[in-house]
């Protein structure tokens, strides 16, 4: 077995758990995932933050995108962790 191929010093492993555009977001790159205008986000935001939406990080004053999908998902209901069912399936699939 050979080891990952390297570019920019990450292996491309590494390259493909990275986000498109950084880890880090601005306002506009922040907007732009989201797929809403400046305008939208003025209306939302406040209640976003009422509703736990992740603050900048201080030191890069930047949100940390991964935390904001991660709001997003719970908000949505969707959980960030999987539980494994005990039961067997029983499905039959020749009808």
């Amino acid at each position: 077995m050979g080891r990952p191929a390297v570019t920019d010093g990450h292996s491309v492993d590494e390259q493909q758990r990275r986000p498109a555009g950084g880890l880090y977001v601005n306002q506009g790159e922040l907007l732009e995932r989201l797929n809403i205008s400046a305008k939208a986000w003025g209306r939302v935001h406040h209640a976003l933050i009422k509703q736990g939406f992740p603050p900048q990080d201080p030191l890069f004053n930047k949100w940390f995108w991964p935390e904001i999908e991660m709001f997003l998902y719970r908000r949505h209901g969707v959980s960030d962790t999987i539980v494994a069912s005990n039961e067997p399936e029983s499905e039959d699939w020749n009808e």
